[in-house]
Order: structure tokens, then sequence, then C-alpha cells
């Protein structure tokens, strides 16, 4: 549970098949995704600063009892080819290590599997995210809840 309102996460290693094959450093925290009395098992949070909406797996609608039919169809760019498009609904996303849920409009899409990428226009109204490149040879990043009054 965090202390003080902030954690301190090692970024996760993960092997990239790009251009050139390499590790790549991913900010990635325990999450859940919740809708109505259905929520997802622990998954993958990515913090994606380069994305302006929250993007959640579209696999995982089922588990949440969405019915992607009823959401709100929208195209979607920077996840695959060209022409792509994802399904905007209302969910709430569980932050797991501050034990916080908020609302977020996210948009149903084939994502990576079991994921979900936290988006600036909700995630970073919650909570402020410091990147560091290396300390002690390792890639850290801090989560640090966003005080409100009344909470």
């Amino acid at each position: 549970m965090a202390q003080g309102g902030k954690i301190e996460y090692e970024f996760e290693r993960q092997w990239w098949d790009g251009p050139e094959t390499d590790v790549v450093f991913r900010p990635i925290i325990p999450i859940a995704v919740r809708s109505g009395d259905k929520e997802t098992r622990i998954v993958k949070g990515l913090i994606d600063s380069g994305s302006n909406t929250s993007y959640v797996d579209e696999e995982l609608a089922e588990d949440l009892g969405v019915d992607l039919d009823s959401c709100h169809e929208v195209p979607i760019g920077g996840l695959g080819l060209p022409g792509n498009r994802g399904r905007v609904c209302t969910v709430k996303i569980y932050v797991v290590d501050f034990d916080y849920e908020y609302e977020s409009h996210v948009i149903f899409a084939k994502v990576e599997a079991q994921t979900v990428l936290l988006g600036v226009r909700d995630f970073f109204k919650e909570f402020n995210v410091l990147f560091e490149a290396t300390k002690e040879g390792k890639g850290f990043f801090t989560v640090m809840k966003i005080p409100r009054l009344g909470h």
C-alpha cells in the first residue's frame, strides 16, 4: 500500500522485436478494470504519457460484461494499421497499490493482450509520475497520488 501517497517502481524489462531486437523498459503498475459489479483479474497497467486516452484490451470487455455494440465507435491511430477502430465506454480503473479507483472513458481496442494503456486524460489527472532513466544502473519511476479535497 502507498505510504505518503507515493510509490517507487522499477521499470519492467521486456524484449522488443522492432527494427532492432532490444530490451525496453516499461512503466507498468498492477490495476484492475471494473464495470458494474464485475472486475478483471489484476492486469498490467502501462503508463503511457504519449496517449491522450486510456485503452483496454477488447478481450477484457467480455469478462466485464461490457456490450461493445452499445459503446460509441471511434477511429484510433498509433495501435497498428491505419483505419483501426475502437469502442468508447466508461469503466472504473482500480489502482491496486493505492487502493484507489477512478472513473475513466476508455477505448476498447486490440492492444497487447490483457493490458491497459493508462493515458494522460484520466490517469494523469489522478496521479503524478516521475520517470528516472537511471538510478544505481536501473530505471525507476515514482507514482504519486494527487491529493483531492474530501478524499
